[in-house]
């Protein structure tokens, strides 16, 4: 019996100084056992994301983002910060000024649209924050998602090859925030016992009232007191 016959296969790889040169394959040998999780946690699993193959990067280590040619990024965690890469915005934008809400509503339409693992509604919703927020500070989204009302959630991690997933890198965790919280309040004139649904905007002027100081007039929300 012939000894088999090693095929002479050659691949282009890119090169510490971003040139393509051929490879040329060697026999076979032993590696370690598979990677079973994701590469890394930082959250660049939104769509549009392109991978940029002359980065000299370890990809165990951080991602390597072409972001000349990446359309949006998503910040994942209980609920998806989206960030167009807006030209003039960010140092390597791609989406032009003008073009900015179309891009953003066809985000917004096609992740309210997608449904679970068997293709079923549910429910998800892409907020923009000026909708739901007067003053915005800091940096600022461009869209909110709350995947399936908060039953899902958005994960940090990339490499997964799926969209929906059942666990993260340590394991299964179906936890999550919820959208209603809860407080405590022990002050003279409360009384004991549960009270009525309050909002988040009647924290601050609380605190202001028991503190004894006076309310700005801007200021939204009403003292529980």
């Amino acid at each position: 019996m012939n000894a088999p016959q090693k095929l002479a296969l050659q691949i282009k790889l890119p090169t510490a100084d971003r040139r393509m040169e051929p490879y040329a394959l060697s026999a076979p040998r032993d590696f370690p056992a598979q990677q079973t999780q994701a590469f890394n946690r930082v959250a660049f699993a939104a769509a549009h994301v392109v991978p940029d193959p002359l980065a000299t990067k370890d990809p165990w280590l951080e991602a390597a983002v072409d972001w000349e040619r990446t359309i949006a990024w998503g910040e994942g965690g209980y609920y998806c910060r989206l960030f167009l890469n807006v030209a003039g915005r960010e140092p390597e934008g791609t989406v032009a000024a003008d073009d900015y809400e179309r891009v953003r509503t066809e985000l917004k339409e096609k992740l309210e649209a997608l449904g679970d693992e068997r293709g079923r509604p549910i429910g998800t919703v892409a907020h923009r924050p000026e909708e739901l927020y007067e003053v915005r500070n800091g940096i600022v989204p461009d869209l909110m998602v709350y995947f399936g009302d908060l039953y899902w959630r958005s994960i940090g991690q990339v490499g997964t090859d799926t969209v929906h997933v059942f666990e993260n890198d340590t394991g299964p965790d179906d936890a999550n925030h919820a959208h209603e919280g809860l407080y405590v309040l022990v002050a003279e004139g409360v009384e004991a016992g549960r009270s009525e649904e309050r909002s988040l905007l009647d924290i601050a002027p609380t605190l202001l009232a028991l503190l004894g100081e006076p309310l700005p007039p801007e200021m939204e929300g009403e003292s529980l007191v």
